[in-house]
């Protein structure tokens, strides 16, 4: 309040006449006030150096947070469903869609009573009567949001206030995850913080931004935020005392279609909200029918083949064995995914480590000689984490676990900041100046896959070996743009880049590893990644600085077409031992087909 007198302020601070005066002296002498004379009376205003005195200690403020509790662990029993909403792309509530032999509702109370919550409260609105009748053997609460139509998320959940009086687990009931996701949030020993973990390209993330190592923003437009740490899930643990505030804040709302997020976070600028953040989670939301079908079809299947694919028991035996330990010494075993190999994360003695099994078909394809020379050239070079274990015969690897470890998302691999530290470490590798153990032959690896299909009785595409005869032509038009060979890693998808932090990243897995052309790499990371052909521009810009010759695109654009077709014959291999990938492999060898007769025309 520019000329306000000495009293005023003692008014408006409560503080006696006194100290204002003593407080405002000093102010004057640090030149953080200025002072007018009008008659009698001292008149105060504030100096630009007292500007930034005050704007400082805001910003510090502003990233105080108080902590609602002394003991941040607490046993859940209780969890909260948000099933009230409509979504028009379906006819039922998105909770009542079948999901193989249950609905996505079930699913995930079946999961929350496996792991100790039986108090479970579902919020209805949209057709609440289906939605009953599908819960009416389930025992649970259901409470109605009746203005479901004209009210956002918030409005459900205050609809439960009455009935909560302790710690909660809070869900969105289009999810559809793995159970480790809820069992982890459950075990977390932070009592207020939301799920996250790498963005899932669905169209309708809520974005999330992470300062301090706490929530900083949330939102669903990327342009509001200056960087974005992962995406909210949609599942929550809520304390009672944070939940009494965001209630006792919304009775003052004015906007009906407030979301209980928003909410979270206007609570969370005063007190602390955390994070759990997974890394390589599997789920997913369905928000739409193309959601739907890869939920059934895909998502499911790698959530059972990652849940399923192996006992633990036999897996802590093999670790028992490598690493010359008893088997009370391992803490945990957890699985990490994969798709060629089944991945675990384990615990021993306090320290993180993971172990990487190999896969169906494997043994066949790779050579595990040439794998562990590429692996220990690998970290010789300072791209890959320190290896503890290697068995040749197995292929069974053990890996120093990467520290506060990300794995690349290929909706990750699209940001600059991302596209800059996985060119940095490919041109790394690429301009290591040694040399692996072998080569990677395309044409080679053509005809050895070709073999394990007929060993395996697999079925080929259609005009599998007219189109091979087209592949083979590539190697005219290869030879006479001048190819030197370097190290390269043959197998850069986005899983296999793993952030440790803001400004380091490692490349993992070396079974395909060997000296070939370096645009392969380069190639293979667009087409993982589904680059669109701004972003395929970028990544080539920042690997080439801002110059790309011609005969590098042409590499690349050849080396596509060779992994099209040499990874959709691979996946004939890998179905005839039993695995399933759905149209992956016809839809790599169509689209192999479809830039080899393009690159065949521009050569004629």
């Amino acid at each position: 309040n520019n000329g306000i007198n000495q009293r005023a302020l003692s008014t408006k601070c409560d503080l006696s006449l006194g100290k204002v005066n003593s407080a405002m002296e000093n102010l004057e002498f640090n030149k953080y006030v200025s002072k007018k004379i009008n008659g009698r009376e001292y008149r105060y205003g504030i100096t630009k150096r007292g500007l930034q005195l005050l704007e400082s200690h805001l910003k510090s403020n502003k990233s105080e947070q108080l902590e609602l509790h002394t003991n941040q662990n607490s046993i859940i029993k209780r969890a909260v469903i948000l099933a009230a909403g409509r979504n028009k792309n379906f006819n039922i509530p998105v909770a009542n869609l079948m999901i193989k032999d249950t609905s996505v509702i079930k699913r995930n109370i079946n999961i929350l009573k496996k792991n100790g919550i039986m108090d479970i409260i579902v919020i209805s609105g949209y057709k609440s009567e289906v939605l009953k009748e599908e819960l009416i053997d389930t025992e649970v609460m259901i409470l109605e949001n009746q203005n479901y139509k004209w009210t956002g998320t918030m409005e459900s959940l205050a609809a439960a206030s009455a009935f909560i009086n302790e710690d909660f687990i809070l869900i969105e009931s289009d999810i559809v995850i793995e159970e480790c996701g809820i069992k982890e949030i459950i075990e977390y020993p932070i009592r207020d913080c939301i799920l996250v973990t790498a963005e899932s390209g669905s169209g309708d993330e809520a974005f999330v931004e992470i300062r301090d190592n706490r929530i900083y923003k949330i939102s669903k437009d990327i342009a509001h935020l200056n960087r974005i740490d992962g995406e909210m899930i949609g599942i929550s643990k809520i304390s009672y005392k944070f939940f009494q505030k965001m209630i006792d804040s919304y009775k003052y709302n004015k906007n009906p279609y407030m979301n209980y997020e928003y909410m979270m976070l206007d609570i969370s600028r005063t007190y602390s909200l955390g994070f759990l953040k997974i890394d390589n989670l599997l789920w997913h939301e369905i928000d739409n029918k193309d959601h739907y079908e890869y939920v059934i079809n895909k998502l499911l299947r790698r959530i059972e083949k990652k849940e399923k694919s192996l006992l633990l028991e036999n897996l802590k035996e093999t670790i028992c064995t490598a690493m010359n330990i008893g088997i009370k010494d391992i803490e945990s075993v957890i699985p990490i995914g994969g798709m060629t190999n089944k991945n675990f994360k384990i615990f021993i003695d306090g320290k993180s480590f993971v172990i990487r099994v190999p896969g169906n078909g494997t043994e066949e394809m790779i050579s595990r000689n040439d794998e562990i020379k590429n692996a220990i050239y690998a970290n010789k070079v300072g791209v890959d984490a320190e290896l503890v274990y290697f068995n040749e015969e197995t292929g069974v690897k053990i890996s120093r676990f990467i520290e506060n470890a990300e794995t690349l998302s290929p909706e990750g691999a699209k940001k600059q900041h991302n596209m800059e530290m996985v060119c940095s470490i490919l041109k790394k590798l690429h301009n290591s100046n040694g040399e692996m153990n072998n080569n990677f032959d395309i044409y080679g690896k053509i005809e050895k896959y070709e073999s394990l299909v007929k060993e395996a009785n697999g079925i080929f595409f259609d005009d599998y070996f007219e189109v091979k005869e087209k592949v083979y032509y590539l190697k005219n038009i290869m030879d006479a743009l001048e190819v030197k060979l370097t190290p390269c890693h043959n197998d850069t998808i986005a899983e296999n880049f793993i952030k440790s932090g803001e400004d380091k990243i490692y490349l993992i897995d070396w079974e395909y590893a060997g000296m070939n052309d370096p645009m392969w790499d380069l190639a293979a990371h667009c087409l993982e990644n589904n680059f669109t052909k701004d972003e395929e521009e970028l990544f080539l810009n920042i690997y080439f600085n801002g110059h790309v010759e011609d005969k590098y695109k042409r590499r690349i654009q050849i080396n596509k077409i060779y992994q099209d077709f040499l990874w959709s014959t691979w996946t004939n291999i890998k179905e005839a031992k039993g695995d399933d990938f759905g149209s992956y492999g016809i839809d790599r060898y169509n689209r192999a087909k479809k830039n080899l007769d393009k690159i065949l025309e521009e050569n004629r």
